[in-house]
């Protein structure tokens, strides 16, 4: 479904765009205890809702609450058991996976949990932050580096765009295109919105963050101790932000006027706005940290986690 959106709604955001890859409401909740040199381990928990509430509702009164609850519980546990063995295998940058649950839900949804050890921040990628190109690229959801000062600063989804050559401008379209295009424009996002609105209703990405150390300076997260902070991403509250940019005609009539179009012929997105609308009105999402000692024993608890993954691979073998 979301590979056929046009190209600029799939480039707005992975993180708006990965509900469209599962039938039904997702939200996932990533906690990370991060070590000084990086090392770290990350709790991700994720509840997908029913795709098919009304449909069980309707299956119920017909064909009885037994049988609706039988085909429930078939459907959540297919989608849990390949979710949880995307998760294990297509997931990057982790050493071993330990603590895995996942089932399906009364109402025909799943969940999951489990704990990824990671040796490094930066090379970290789960298959929960794929992107909709379904390509085995994935956005990163934190960066973490020392300054020269020694101060220790992590950011949350870091901006993949710095340092690289702005886009060379499109053709500017001549006035007797310009409608077209715009209405063109319109109904795409019209057909984003009706498909993304209701699976998006309750969708939401939450990361929690605690540090081997003191946050001296917090930007565009909520500190919610001295060692940790923590950034919540609302899917239907970004869509909603998006459909008022999208419906800015002066804005998207000076961007095609303008030459300021990618090759697909849609506005260059400017994602300045969007990042101050997520990060409380800042334009980076950064926490400045005096490093202390480590949270944990990484090298321990990741063999302990690594020796004990032989059944659940046999459990979820790869494709």
């Amino acid at each position: 479904m979301a590979q056929n959106l046009p190209p600029c709604c799939r480039r707005i955001a992975p993180l708006l765009l990965l509900p469209l890859l599962l039938p039904g409401c997702i939200q996932i909740e990533q906690t990370v205890l991060l070590n000084p040199d990086n090392s770290g381990k990350a709790t991700i928990r994720a509840t997908l809702t029913s795709p098919v509430a009304g449909l069980m509702q309707g299956l119920a009164q017909d064909d009885g609450k037994e049988t609706a609850e039988a085909l429930s519980k078939q459907l959540g546990t297919g989608m849990a058991k390949a979710f949880a063995a995307s998760m294990i295998h297509e997931s990057t940058g982790i050493d071993a996976w330990d603590q895995v649950k996942y089932g399906p839900t009364k109402e025909g949804g799943f969940t999951f949990e489990g704990v990824a050890y990671f040796p490094d921040l930066n090379k970290l990628s789960t298959t929960s932050t794929a992107n909709a190109e379904g390509t085995p690229s994935m956005p990163q959801l934190f960066n973490a580096e020392r300054t020269s000062n020694g101060s220790w600063v992590v950011r949350g989804l870091p901006d993949q765009e710095t340092g690289k050559a702005p886009p060379a401008p499109g053709k500017a379209l001549p006035p007797d295109e310009l409608e077209a295009k715009l209405k063109e424009l319109r109904q795409n996002w019209e057909t984003m919105e009706a498909i993304a609105t209701p699976m998006l209703k309750d969708a939401k990405t939450i990361l929690n963050l605690q540090v081997a150390g003191t946050i001296r300076e917090c930007t565009g997260w909520r500190q919610t101790s001295p060692q940790s902070a923590s950034l919540e991403i609302d899917m239907a509250a970004i869509l909603a932000h998006l459909g008022a940019i999208m419906k800015d005609d002066a804005a998207l009539r000076e961007a095609l006027t303008a030459g300021r179009v990618t090759e697909d012929g849609f506005p260059q997105p400017d994602f300045t706005e969007l990042r101050k609308f997520l990060f409380h009105g800042a334009d980076k999402a950064d926490l400045v940290i005096t490093p202390g000692p480590p949270l944990f024993d990484y090298a321990a608890e990741s063999a302990k986690a690594k020796a004990g993954m032989a059944d659940l691979l046999k459990e979820l073998p790869a494709k």
